[in-house]
């Protein structure tokens, strides 16, 4: 079974680019965010039955355009993320991580990643949903339990 995931080729709304496919491609943007939990079941599913998650770029606008091929991803992973108290939490865990860090690696800058999710970060908010196109992930590396 394959699990789509498009990425977009414009920032929403403009003509300037993402840069995402040659990101993606270059191991720079190491992971998607959302905040669609229905991507914890499609990575579940990718984790226990070799499903491949194949990425693709829209060409113009997302659901109305054609997309091209990307990458293949067969070994992902997720984190969930939560901002509460003016921390990050991943999977429930207090870490030391920054947004800046979460931006850099998804291939944003951070006024971007902000805007991406409607301006500003809130504590309590909605959890995200990190979908890992590597094996990183931030509780090893940010965890405040070393």
């Amino acid at each position: 079974m394959t699990h789509i995931l498009y990425i977009s080729k414009y920032f929403s709304g403009t003509k300037r680019k993402t840069n995402f496919r040659d990101s993606i491609l270059n191991k720079e943007k190491i992971h998607y965010i959302t905040a669609k939990e229905e991507w914890v079941y499609k990575i579940e599913d990718t984790i226990d039955k070799n499903t491949i998650i194949q990425i693709r770029e829209w060409q113009g606008v997302p659901c109305k355009s054609s997309s091209l091929f990307v990458k293949n991803i067969t070994e992902s992973g997720f984190e969930i993320l939560t901002y509460n108290n003016n921390a990050i939490y991943i999977d429930g865990v207090k870490t030391d991580l920054s947004f800046f860090d979460i931006a850099k690696n998804d291939g944003l800058t951070i006024n971007e990643l902000f805007r991406w999710f409607g301006g500003e970060i809130k504590n309590d908010m909605r959890p995200l949903y990190i979908v890992h196109f590597t094996e990183f992930r931030y509780l090893k590396h940010f965890s405040n339990k070393h």
